[in-house]
């Protein structure tokens, strides 16, 4: 849910910007629709954790109804964002 955060990228801390939603739509308008959009990782265990297969193929199905929802795509891991391209002409 942070804005930005420092990223260890081979033991440099590299700073990320994570965009919202809405700026993603920003930077792609006029030229593409935000058509859905979804949040993973919102219960699953992290990676090398050591969850069985079990735990992890339950988290995944109790987590992929709460995907779409607003509050869950901002906590997830990741967020999946499908545009359409729209009719309008590229500049240049």
């Amino acid at each position: 849910m942070r804005r930005a955060v420092d990223v260890d990228v081979e033991g440099e801390a590299v700073t990320t910007r994570y965009l919202s939603l809405s700026e993603l739509e920003d930077a792609f308008s006029p030229w593409f629709t935000l058509e859905h959009s979804e949040g993973l990782g919102v219960l699953m265990p992290p990676p090398r954790s050591g969850a069985s297969a079990r735990i992890v193929d339950r988290s995944e199905l109790l987590e992929r109804p709460l995907r779409s929802l607003p509050g869950m795509r901002r906590i997830g891991d990741h967020l999946v964002v499908v545009f359409r391209r729209t009719t309008a002409h590229r500049p240049g």
